[in-house]
């Protein structure tokens, strides 16, 4: 029987503003919401909004070796209902894979303990999930990033299958490839090598080529800007080609977040991680890296840190610009939440400084994620998948929904965008957006849907909007021209008051 809730049972269990009180900082926590699976992965749908996550050939399992099946399953945010999907059409155990949202929608989900296949989520058809092809080479924990192209791009990933893992001695190699849509297929890319993003981890290549910080951006390239303090450029045109970058200060930063929170300005916040995967303290380190052109030494800025240390700590980008850190442990060792950080942080892109929030109380370590939603809430779920062999309460099969400060004040506050002139615009197009009475002067801002699994969110990205024009309620807002900065795809758009207050989202399409 598939699991499902709905009806007066998730209405209690579970709204947006039904809020636990606030412990020891801003911000709310609302209760816990029951779901049948380990959210190691995650994604936003598209057509709905709601959020779509997996776990792996078990709900609270990774098991040994490839079965050829996944458990999904799909939250809706607006009723609170749950559904369960066995994936199995498409032969693919999608733990630990690299995963990230095509210009149409689709997600494309890579490697993994199914070590060479892909599979798409594609809301249009009736299976929703379909094969994709197979890839050139066996890959896990691997980054993924869609190209302004409509490529994708990945490199890196030597945890992977029983047939091509670790424990078989199978690691480094993991060169980069790309899928091509126009026929469907992966390819090599020889010109770009996994050895610049390798970090010092004491654990060799099969951590070193792990979790890549990929940005998309200018001309077909790819900004490579972590954990390894080494950065990079990648130039997917042709055969490939690399450059350095330049390098942050301090040590690598494994299992740390990076995010592009002005797209427009080219600034990336990054933060937290350790040196090394597993025993290995967390930092506190935080930097802005910005870039320009699609080449030359990135500028960085080493910022006042975060208050507390976390590896495997998620980093969400908010309409406002505005970074929250949710979950994440001060000591590394994945399966356990002995040192579990449960103090969400705010970073201010203004002040530049990180604030703690309210207890979530609920640790969120290994194999947890945290996802902006549509209404500018944030869910926060998952940890451990570690079966019998976990100590009881290691695999968390829940989530809940964080109401940032900047709801503080209710929906009352909020302003509401009645109409857009269109929902599928070209980059670098005109959008008008219609607001509800009394907007006063407001702002925009587009940030796109995610995808995320083990700390890595390669879309979502913030494209900071100002009006060019307005009459009465209607605002028209010109849209950046660069494909590589405005990634075609799916969108929120979110007005945003005078007193920072962000409406619930549209979902635009942006298209080339």
């Amino acid at each position: 029987m598939p699991f499902t809730r709905s009806g007066a049972a998730i209405a209690c269990l579970v709204t947006a503003f039904e809020l636990v009180a606030a412990q020891g900082g801003p911000g709310s926590w609302g209760p816990s919401i029951q779901l049948p699976l380990v959210t190691v992965s995650g994604a936003i749908a598209p057509d709905t909004g709601n959020l779509i996550v997996w776990s792996s050939r078990d709900r609270d399992w990774s098991g040994d070796g490839n079965v050829g099946q996944t458990f999904s399953a799909e939250y809706n945010w607006r009723s609170g209902a749950v559904s369960e999907r066995l994936v199995s059409q498409t032969n693919h155990d999608m733990f630990c894979s690299g995963v990230s949202m095509g210009h149409q929608g689709d997600i494309l989900v890579t490697g993994g303990s199914s070590a060479t296949r892909s599979s798409f989520h594609d809301w249009r058809t009736p299976d929703v999930w379909k094969p994709g092809p197979e890839l050139k080479i066996p890959r896990g924990y691997q980054t993924q990033t869609t190209l302004s192209d409509g490529r994708m791009f990945l490199i890196g990933g030597s945890w992977s299958s029983m047939t091509a893992g670790w424990w078989n001695g199978v690691n480094g190699g993991k060169h980069s490839e790309i899928w091509d849509p126009s026929i469907n297929a992966w390819e090599l890319l020889p010109g770009i090598p996994v050895d610049p993003i390798l970090t010092d981890d004491w654990a060799g290549l099969y951590r070193s080529d792990n979790h890549a910080w990929l940005h998309t951006w200018k001309d077909g390239s790819v900004f490579h800007a972590g954990p390894s303090k080494r950065m990079n450029w990648f130039y997917t045109n042709g055969e490939g080609s690399h450059a350095p970058a330049g390098e942050r200060d301090g040590v690598d930063a494994m299992c740390g977040f990076s995010v592009m929170y002005d797209a427009v300005a080219g600034k990336i916040l990054s933060g937290g991680g350790a040196p090394s995967y597993e025993e290995s303290a967390a930092i506190t380190n935080s930097h802005i890296t910005t870039i320009n052109e699609a080449s030359g030494i990135a500028q960085v800025k080493q910022l006042k840190g975060l208050n507390r240390g976390r590896i495997f700590g998620d980093g969400i980008l908010l309409p406002t610009g505005h970074v929250l850190t949710t979950g994440g442990m001060s000591w590394g060792k994945v399966y356990t939440d002995a040192t579990a950080v449960t103090v969400p942080e705010i970073w201010d892109p203004v002040t530049e400084e990180w604030t703690e929030l309210a207890d979530e109380v609920t640790p969120r370590t290994y194999h947890s994620i945290g996802v902006l939603l549509q209404d500018g809430t944030v869910f926060s779920g998952g940890g451990g998948l570690c079966g019998v062999v976990c100590v009881n309460g290691i695999n968390h099969f829940d989530g809940k929904i964080f109401t940032p400060p900047y709801l503080s004040g209710g929906e009352g506050t909020r302003p509401t965008i009645e109409s857009t002139s269109t929902q599928d615009v070209p980059v670098g197009g005109i959008l008008i957006a219609t607001l509800g009475a009394n907007p006063n002067d407001a702002t925009f801002s587009l940030v796109r849907l995610s995808t995320v699994t083990h700390v890595v969110n390669t879309d979502q990205r913030r494209v900071p909007l100002t009006p060019v024009a307005r009459e009465g309620n209607s605002y028209t807002l010109q849209l950046p021209g660069d494909a590589g900065v405005l990634l075609p795809g799916y969108w929120y758009l979110f007005a945003i008051s005078s007193a920072g207050v962000p409406s619930v989202a549209q979902i635009i399409k942006v298209h080339i």
